[in-house]
């Protein structure tokens, strides 16, 4: 590099240094393969309090909170791939509290030749808190904002007719626009509320002050239907006009009565949760319910008022639950436990519930719930449980597998010869017993080593609907010998990274599971298909379903319903899908059972004419598998 270029890069990197410095945002360079801060600017301390020595060398992805983090490495992973990315995320501070950032990063090359991300980022934390307060508000009156049914109307302050009304106010009275601008709107009011409302149009129009008032008009069918309408004088057109904005609110004033007391005390809860919150009174009936139980259970307001909260318990908890509402009305105080309920649609969700009395008048009328669903999370325990047991009994096989199968070979081989001597021919069908366990029993063993922890997938480009169409003469032939059948729908599908022969052993698994649920005359099918950034094979049977305590302890190892199953099927298909990245999920009702086994679509790195040459030879694949 001449002398003459290494002074105009000087240059420029203290223009550039200056520049990262002395900004408010937070400025810095990060090594694409280690995440390993390289660079931090000044800002960085002000803003979380850590001194730049101590972020230097740190993996920047440590100090991004955990629930965020997993999200970040694929937009980092991303953002790698195309030179660019964006992302929202918390960062903690040193004194381990968390901020939030909005970071735009940038893969550049160095002058050193070196590739680095370049990450420009800024504190987002108190847009991010006005936007939940936003959000809160929006909640709140989101109900009164979708119901409202607001009519718009122009009336001479003289004469009290309207000069314009908009269809919304045709729609509420029921009189078509001809009609209405010749009705003087004092004589639909009813004859209670006019010298009401009469006193507070007279003092809008004198103070020129926005006035509401609320009174019963008579519609075109002759029915009076309760109005609110908000008023205020206006210039319009050089003159002055009354501007009207009315709604109806007569379904509000036929409930006003029977919720005037729980409005008070539901402002202030619904102020300050965010999980499922609803009241009942001393017959254990719903008394209010807020929107985010609604949305978990299925049922709309309307729908759950009034209905014990019994009926939507799980069975198996109903005695529970009824006992600590009773205890709660009796003896008053705190209690905190957990119980299913069963949504509309028939889902089981576990609550985490905290119950205490409503008290009014010195006495208990009725009890407050507030609860968290905790399904996903208890989802998750068992599925790390059923991770530890895969990796215990895969550490089992490793240790033992092999030690076992060589006595075992010598027996076997021993037997065989034995068998054969004509001095032993009246024994012949002890010995084919003590051979076919002895067979029955290698099996189990090749399955304890499909576990292994250490057992490496051997991931190749493959078609899984070739490897679905080779093995299904044989799927088809174990259908047949028991009078049933096996049928494809294979849907055109993108190349995978899979294992052939751990794929085969999947399919056969969950294909021979959905024979053994079906009987004679039925049918499972293999369906595969694309959604999103993934594939999906969907196998299918039309037994009875599973029961939802069998279902949550499906793949756990030793686990089985078959008399004379060793429990490992299931188990080997969740560990072939683990090593393939893939997931499996089971659905299930009395109409039969799906497992949907979901495979990421790989990303090729390939040229646009490598794709389209891809795609060919793909085809021509298809075709002549047939």
């Amino acid at each position: 590099m001449s002398k003459q270029i290494r002074e105009v890069c000087n240059e420029y990197d203290d223009k550039y240094r200056l520049i990262a410095e002395n900004t408010y945002d937070l400025i810095a360079t990060i090594d694409p393969v280690t995440s390993e801060y390289k660079y931090l600017s000044p800002s960085h301390s002000k803003t979380i309090d850590y001194p730049i020595d101590e972020l230097l060398g740190q993996n920047a992805l440590n100090l991004i909170h955990p629930e965020d983090r997993s999200r970040i490495k694929k937009i980092l992973h991303i953002g790698i791939m195309q030179g660019q990315g964006r992302a929202e995320y918390r960062w903690r501070s040193k004194e381990g509290s968390y901020i939030w950032l909005e970071s735009i990063g940038k893969l550049v090359t160095s002058r050193y030749g070196e590739n680095e991300i370049v990450l420009v980022s800024r504190d987002i934390t108190e847009r991010k808190r006005m936007e939940e307060a936003l959000k809160s508000s929006e909640e709140r009156y989101r109900l009164i904002v979708d119901n409202a049914q607001e009519g718009v109307s122009i009336i001479n302050p003289v004469t009290f007719k309207p000069i314009f009304v908009n269809p919304a106010l045709e729609r509420i009275s029921g009189y078509p626009l001809k009609e209405f601008l010749n009705i003087n709107i004092f004589e639909l009011v009813y004859s209670e509320d006019k010298d009401g409302l009469v006193k507070i149009v007279a003092e809008g129009m004198r103070t020129g002050k926005n006035t509401t008032g609320q009174y019963r008009c008579r519609n075109k069918d002759g029915v009076y239907i309760w109005l609110e309408t908000n008023g205020i004088l206006i210039k319009y057109e050089g003159e002055q006009r009354w501007f009207c904005v009315s709604r109806d609110i007569s379904s509000k004033k036929n409930l006003e009565e029977q919720l005037q007391k729980q409005v008070d005390y539901q402002n202030n809860i619904m102020n300050n949760i965010n999980d499922l919150f609803y009241t009942y009174n001393r017959d254990l009936l719903l008394t209010y319910v807020n929107r985010q139980t609604c949305e978990k259970m299925g049922y709309s307001f309307d729908e759950l008022i009034g209905r014990s909260i019994l009926e939507f318990v799980h069975d198996a908890d109903r005695e529970l639950v009824r006992n600590e509402a009773v205890s709660r009305l009796g003896e008053g105080g705190v209690s905190t436990y957990e119980h299913r309920v069963v949504t509309k649609k028939g889902q089981e969700r576990l609550l985490r519930i905290k119950v205490s009395p409503i008290l009014e008048n010195e006495g208990i009328t009725g009890g407050q719930v507030l609860a968290e669903d905790i399904t996903d999370y208890r989802r998750m325990e068992n599925k790390m449980l059923r991770l530890a047991q895969l990796h215990t009994v895969g550490e089992i096989a490793a240790g033992i597998g092999h030690e076992i199968r060589n006595p075992m070979t010598t027996i076997k081989g021993f037997l065989q010869i034995m068998s054969q001597n004509p001095q032993f021919s009246s024994h012949r069908g002890y010995f084919d017993l003590m051979l076919e366990e002895l067979d029955r029993a290698n099996s189990i063993i090749s399955e304890f080593l499909s576990l292994a922890k250490n057992k490496v997938a051997d991931l190749q480009q493959k078609d899984l609907t070739g490897i679905i169409n080779a093995i299904y003469p044989l799927l088809q032939a174990d259908a047949l010998l028991a009078g049933k059948t096996v049928t494809l729908d294979l849907q055109e599908i993108p190349l995978l990274l899979l294992d052939e022969q751990e794929i085969r052993q999947l399919i056969i698994n969950l294909v021979r599971n959905g024979l053994d649920a079906v009987n004679s005359g039925e049918q499972v099918s293999i369906r595969t298909y694309q959604e999103g950034g993934q594939v999906i094979m969907a196998v299918k049977d039309q037994g009875q379903g599973i029961d939802n305590k069998i279902k949550e302890k499906l793949g756990t190892p030793f686990f089985t319903t078959k008399e004379k199953g060793t429990g490992l099927g299931l188990a080997i298909c969740y560990s072939i899908a683990r090593r393939h990245d893939a997931s499996i999920k089971v659905q299930s009702d009395e109409m039969g059972t799906i497992f949907l086994v979901s495979f990421k679509i790989p990303l090729t790195g390939l040229s646009d004419i490598d794709v389209l040459a891809d795609k060919a030879l793909h085809q021509d694949f298809r075709q002549k598998q047939g």
